[in-house]
């Protein structure tokens, strides 16, 4: 199989290489990303890497590293408009059967809870989301494809790298209240009150007046015990209330806390060092 231009998607292409000036061609490649698995990038390049593979289409060369080209083997790059928008469209042949894949392997949805079969709440029981992940993982382990097809392989590692992801994100308790309002479509942008911003800067200027171990374990404790009621609160607005409004101003004064109590650690251990 190649990597392949539609005419439109050459003309486009050789546009932008005419009026930058230079240029042999267009690189193609795929990376990870956070939660949706995998991206594709799109770039110029004034040089060929020796590992890369080299496709021409309609006149324009397109490279590809040897890792990436698993993915997009048979891939179409298209020029579109659509409305006021255009840009590159990626006809990748292989994602609609890898998603068909997936679905006869685990049957998975898009939601991170209902992927280790959680209820959809800040609450978790944290056993058996690592139980859950265990089996997942031990489902799609790289020995189970030996004799599958390239496809069944790629999708394989395409979700080990997902659930990876959606593990991460559940199991770290600010990660979760975030992710659960984007699923609700909230945002967690918010501007505190002005009362806060005066804590937030009392406490550091507490934490700079710290001068040694006793006195910062006893900060420490402070702010752990107030982190701590913080996440209840939040428990009760998301797992109760359904209030998702109002934890996003308390979103912001958890992360501050979290963040300053790492401050701390890292200061006790800096002084123990000493």
């Amino acid at each position: 199989m190649a990597i392949t231009l539609t005419k439109q998607a050459a003309e486009r292409a050789g546009k932008y290489l005419q009026s930058r000036g230079k240029g042999l061609g267009l690189k193609l490649a795929v990376k990870t990303t956070g939660c949706s698995g995998m991206a594709y990038v799109l770039e110029f390049v004034d040089k060929i890497d020796p590992n890369d593979e080299v496709f021409e289409s309609h006149g324009v060369k397109i490279l590809v590293d040897p890792k990436s080209l698993i993915y997009i083997d048979g891939t179409e790059l298209d020029f579109v408009r659509e409305g006021l928008n255009e840009g590159f469209k990626f006809n990748n042949p292989q994602c609609k059967r890898q998603l068909r894949l997936w679905g006869k392997f685990h049957g998975l949805t898009q939601n991170f809870f209902e992927i280790f079969q959680l209820p959809i709440q800040f609450n978790i029981n944290e056993k058996k989301l690592d139980e859950n992940y265990r089996l997942i993982l031990k489902s799609i382990h790289p020995d189970r494809f030996v004799n599958a097809t390239d496809a069944e392989k790629t999708q394989s590692l395409l979700k080990s790298t997902q659930i990876n992801d959606a593990y991460k994100v559940l199991k770290n308790p600010i990660e979760r209240i975030e992710y659960l309002l984007k699923i609700n479509n909230i945002s967690p942008n918010v501007t505190l009150d002005n009362n806060f911003l005066m804590q937030q800067m009392e406490m550091e200027e507490k934490l700079e007046g710290q001068s040694n171990i006793e006195q910062l374990t006893k900060f420490l404790n402070e702010i752990t015990k107030n982190l701590n009621e913080k996440f209840q609160q939040v428990k009760r607005q998301l797992d109760e209330e359904r209030n998702y409004a109002a934890v996003v101003s308390e979103l912001a004064k958890i992360k501050f806390l979290a963040k300053l109590n790492q401050k701390i650690k890292d200061k006790s251990f800096s002084l123990m060092e000493d």
